[in-house]
């Protein structure tokens, strides 16, 4: 019986059953099963072309391929036909900003976006993609604010969430600079102040689903650390979140639970002190490491 025909399941803002996926002549995933409940927070691991973006696109509701089994999501069942992607993305914006005569209309876009299941499930639902190529002059506050179109709270309360995130991922100082100005992680934290922002508040949905896609990348070892306590944080407020990172020591230091990727398959799940082993990383990498205890955190570390 697939998940779609059953109540959905308590606790659980992200329920993934016999997850297939072909394209291009191969099997890209193959039967992958997996629930994260709200406050936890899920890492994907695994090597290149194990099968991380097919599964993080196809729970974006990206169905070029050919797709079975059933992915539900905040109450939706995102493999359904009539479904469209969760989220109004950078490189959405990005795309229809050459389209565009002014800001004005390119602020506009995404309104259209904010009708019907696409916009409800976007209150719910947020995802921070590995490129973001938003390439129109927006300020910093502007960027962010894009990302609470599809609610209905106010000025005053989107201003305020707005700044909250701002400031959560220390760029407040720089709301009124130029997006297309910023360095390569001042945008990273731009962009995940903006997915924060739009499900930041349990009053708007009470599930929420923060979907991350290598977070971590173009930053320097603090601003790693400043932006994954954001997301533990964010979790333990009652989102379930789902990363893909190629840093093991992340997972291991801030994931709940970790799924271990190859070809396709998940040849390993659970928490993180369980699952992650010498004997993992050489069958995923092919590397003879060390796995040792941290003696500050008391937490696994791979040396």
């Amino acid at each position: 019986m697939s998940v779609s025909t059953l109540p959905y399941l308590s606790g659980c803002n992200l329920s993934v059953r016999n997850l297939s996926v072909k394209g291009w002549g191969a099997q890209l995933l193959n039967g992958v099963c997996f629930d994260v409940k709200a406050g936890e927070i899920a890492a994907i691991i695994g090597p290149n072309g194990a099968g991380k973006t097919t599964l993080m696109n196809t729970m974006l509701g990206d169905h070029k391929h050919h797709v079975t089994g059933d992915i539900v999501a905040c109450g939706y069942n995102i493999t359904s036909n009539e479904q469209q992607p969760v989220a109004v993305s950078a490189e959405k914006i990005d795309r229809e900003s050459s389209k565009s005569q002014s800001k004005e209309q390119l602020k506009n876009l995404p309104k259209d976006q904010a009708r019907g299941i696409k916009g409800q499930r976007a209150r719910h639902i947020a995802v921070l993609p590995q490129f973001s190529r938003l390439a129109f002059p927006f300020t910093v506050e502007e960027v962010v604010s894009l990302s609470r179109i599809p609610h209905s709270t106010g000025v005053t309360i989107d201003n305020a969430v707005v700044n909250d995130a701002l400031k959560q991922l220390d760029v407040l100082h720089l709301k009124n600079r130029l997006y297309t100005q910023l360095s390569g992680g001042e945008k990273q934290r731009v962009q995940l102040a903006r997915v924060m922002a739009q499900i930041w508040r349990s009053e708007d949905a009470e599930q929420r689903l923060l979907l991350l896609d290598e977070p971590t990348s173009s930053l320097d070892l603090g601003h790693q650390q400043q932006l994954m306590q954001a997301v533990r944080d964010f979790a333990d407020q009652g989102v379930a979140v789902v990363m893909v990172v190629h840093d093991i020591n992340i997972a291991l230091r801030h994931g709940d639970q970790v799924l271990a990727l190859l070809c396709g398959k998940v040849i390993a799940q659970g928490e993180p002190e369980n699952v992650v082993t010498s004997e993992l990383i050489n069958k995923l990498y092919n590397l003879n490491m060390s796995i040792v205890r941290h003696p500050t955190t008391g937490k696994l570390t791979v040396v």
